[in-house]
């Protein structure tokens, strides 16, 4: 099956990046069908394998590809099928297909007990001067619940020109490369060790005011690209901000507020840089300076209900962002003349296909000659010293020319701007309504007896007998929160499975195995909280969970293995219909194999995936479900 998440992780596509820097600026169509063989070229499908007991198995997939099945890696008896027939579309994104996609089909389905081996030919037209076939191609398989080929972990066997990968489970699968210039030869190596600069967490000392039921993605977890807090400022919901990303972001505010404020910031281009920013938001928008502390002060609405507070960089703000590192200190001279021509720009939010090598370099272009044009201008009518903005055009002058941004870093002195972090983040969320900020749920407001509540003027009606005064209106109190479970299968166990430890002390354990069950939201769930899971009892063992909600983790927590395991996190907002997964992977410092449960058939997918070579098997099921708990409280 393909990867159980609906996106990859942030922490996956960034080490793709740094391992294979030219998905950065490569292929430039992030559409499905970039480079698709045609229907009328594909191969012709396989014979079907049958396995023998304790013998090695291999299967001519056409074209010099082959599947290796290493001896005890399948079960007996089972049927290895492959066809190029009814591909997936799907998004390649940067990658470019060598050639066409193959599906590996066993029967049945749950026969692989370990790994392995899927090899692909090099196209040797791709093996021009100073290709690296160990960054230039890869292969990938299809995610069907995100319609995206994802690079799995390859090597590359020169000898034969082979791209071999050790693949764990049966679906789509797909040779490609990196679509990318020959540039790259020479700054490969500077961006791979390319790491992005941190900030610290948000700090709040007090709790959130009454009136917030929950509060969603405002949390301190390493690596994310905002640290937030909440705590109270009277009746004001006070959300401290640190932007945990080299890049500025701007807040949209989704209710009503008492204030937005940020950091000035260091020097002389960072103020610059700020106060251009703070100039083009518009009432309901706040910046963010990189790496920099901001809050907002957000009123408790009057109907209370929930809000998005979306938070995430522009096309002018990621421009802005290049142009100050390009131009230094000079940037503050140079960029108050940039905001004329460039203030709608400074705004315009970003699409999710709107991060490619030719947009970054066009935000940088576009900030640059507004700069260059308009101080210019200010230079003839003031006197003003002209070295800035010569220096400027020439730096500006050689970005025009340059095919790829990786050029105009590479002309501009061998300069590198920390863009890695942009492109993972934007990659892995995106798509999110949420982008990288929060959601506030909010209890209604309840006027005070006797409040008279806002004045609407009424026409005066006839006059008549004044009626009878009607008794004072009062509101019934909000129902209390009850604990309740939102996933309940802890009935009699039907079945243990065998996950890797993921022990450095024992390889056959390596890498953990992970583990995940989906369920559906019901009515009457407004939070999650909290997780009951039977493990197998080893404190050598941790197991670490995390919570995704419609594909998008919002919370985490670790505990050693303790038979009836107890995690608790959050709260974490919900609403009835959403799509929960929760996940939990392992790693230890003794042992080898860890076992979980099955119980019922409480609905949703469950899913086990064991890479390492122990045995244990990988397979995934509707038929039954972990045996868990997972509670919180009612609406």
């Amino acid at each position: 099956m393909p990867p159980s998440s609906a996106w990859p992780s942030r922490a996956a596509v960034l080490g793709t990046i740094i391992a294979a820097t030219p998905l950065l600026f490569g292929c430039t169509s992030s559409h499905g069908g970039h480079g698709r063989p045609e229907a009328s070229n594909l191969p012709k499908d396989p014979e079907p394998v049958t396995i023998t007991a304790d013998k090695a198995a291999t299967m001519d997939l056409g074209g010099g590809a082959h599947l290796i099945i290493p001896p005890g890696a399948m079960a007996a008896g089972a049927t290895v099928k492959a066809t190029y027939r009814g591909r997936p579309g799907g998004t390649w994104a940067a990658l470019s297909p060598t050639s066409a996609p193959v599906e590996l089909i066993s029967d049945p389905p749950n026969a692989i007990h370990g790994l392995l081996t899927l090899e692909f030919p090099v196209p040797v037209d791709k093996l021009g001067k100073g290709i690296d076939g160990t960054t230039a191609f890869g292969i990938s398989t299809f995610d069907s619940a995100t319609g995206h080929w994802i690079p799995v972990t390859s090597t590359y066997d020169a000898a034969r020109h082979m791209v071999v990968a050790q693949i764990p489970h049966f679906s789509w699968w797909n040779p490609f490369t990196w679509d990318f210039d020959q540039i790259w030869a020479d700054v490969a190596q500077g961006f791979g060790t390319l790491v992005g600069t941190r900030s610290g967490p948000a700090r709040c000392t007090g709790s959130p005011p009454p009136w917030l039921k929950h509060i969603v993605g405002v949390t301190n977890d390493a690596d994310i690209a905002i640290h937030a807090c909440a705590q109270s400022e009277g009746s004001v919901l006070d959300v401290q901000i640190q932007n945990n990303r080299p890049y500025s972001q701007i807040l949209t505010y989704g209710a009503g507020v008492k204030w937005g404020w940020h950091e000035t910031g260091n020097s002389a281009a960072d103020a610059a840089r700020n106060a251009l920013m703070d100039r083009a938001m518009k009432p309901n928008q706040l910046y963010i300076p990189p790496l920099g502390s901001a809050s907002v002060g957000i009123f408790q609405p009057p109907g209370g209900g929930e809000s998005t507070w979306h938070i995430g960089p522009t096309r002018g703000s990621i421009g802005v962002d290049l142009f100050t590192y390009l131009a230094g200190q000079a940037a503050a001279k140079l960029l108050p003349a940039a905001y004329g021509c460039a203030a709608q720009l400074l705004t315009t939010p970003l699409k999710p296909d709107d991060i490619t090598a030719g947009a970054l370099r066009d935000y940088l272009l576009d900030i640059g000659g507004c700069a260059e044009a308009n101080f210019k201008a200010t230079v003839t009518a003031g006197g003003k010293d002209n070295v800035p903005v010569q220096q400027l055009a020439a730096e500006l002058e050689s970005i025009k020319h340059a095919g790829t941004l990786a050029t105009a870093i590479v002309l501009t002195g061998g300069a590198t701007w920390r863009i890695a972090d942009l492109v993972a983040d934007w990659i892995a969320s995106g798509r999110n309504p949420l982008g990288n900020g929060f959601r506030v749920f909010a209890q209604p407001r309840v006027e005070p007896a006797g409040s008279a509540g806002p004045s609407t003027p009424t026409p005066s009606p006839p006059a008549t007998k004044a009626p009878a005064p009607s008794p004072p209106a009062t509101k019934a109190p909000a129902p209390t929160p009850r604990e309740v479970n939102a996933y309940d299968n802890y009935g009699p166990a039907n079945d243990g499975h065998a996950m890797c430890r993921g022990n450095p002390g024992n390889t056959r354990s390596m890498p953990g195995g992970t583990l995940s069950q989906t369920f559906t939201v019901r009515s009457g769930v407004a939070s999650l909280s909290g997780a009951k899971v039977q493990i197998d009892p080893d404190p050598s063992v941790t197991a670490h969970l995390s919570i995704a909600v419609n594909g998008f983790v919002v919370a985490s927590a670790e505990e050693p293995a303790s038979g009836d395991t107890h995690f608790s996190f959050g709260p974490v907002g919900v609403t009835p219909g959403q799509k929960v997964q929760i996940s939990i992977y392992f790693t230890a410092t003794y042992g080898k194999i860890i076992t979980v449960y099955t119980s019922g058939d409480p609905g949703g997918t469950f899913t086990a995936s064991n890479p390492c070579p122990d045995g244990a098997p990988s397979f995934t099921t509707s038929s039954t479900g972990l045996r868990a708990v997972v509670s919180g409280l009612s609406s």
